[in-house]
């Protein structure tokens, strides 16, 4: 299992329990930066985080600029991850693969 944390914006805090032993695939998605990842529902996602925060928030870099995301596919639908450096997404893909 991975539980995700996080302080939300204003406030209250959000949990999420991903079950590894019932994913079928992990794959690695394009950044929200590369063309052909235009439409994609992380990019979207991103570009919204962006808008609603400040890019000092995530350093040098904004979010559109660091996010490598990742996809866990479940017989159920598919849930999105997002590691903040190429060797970090490196790091969880090849784990979550192993664990899987």
């Amino acid at each position: 299992m991975l539980l995700l944390s996080w302080i939300a914006q204003g406030g209250g805090h959000g949990n999420v329990t991903l079950d590894l032993l019932n994913c079928t695939e992990v794959r690695s998605v394009a950044s929200p930066t590369h063309p052909s990842a235009q439409d994609d529902v992380g990019t979207t996602a991103a570009k919204a985080q962006t808008a609603n925060t400040q890019a000092e928030s995530f350093g040098e870099l904004g979010l559109m600029e660091m996010l490598c995301p990742i996809q866990l596919f479940y017989s159920n639908g598919v849930e999105w991850l997002g590691a903040e450096s190429a060797r970090e997404h490196v790091h969880w893909v090849s784990t979550i693969w192993y664990i899987s």
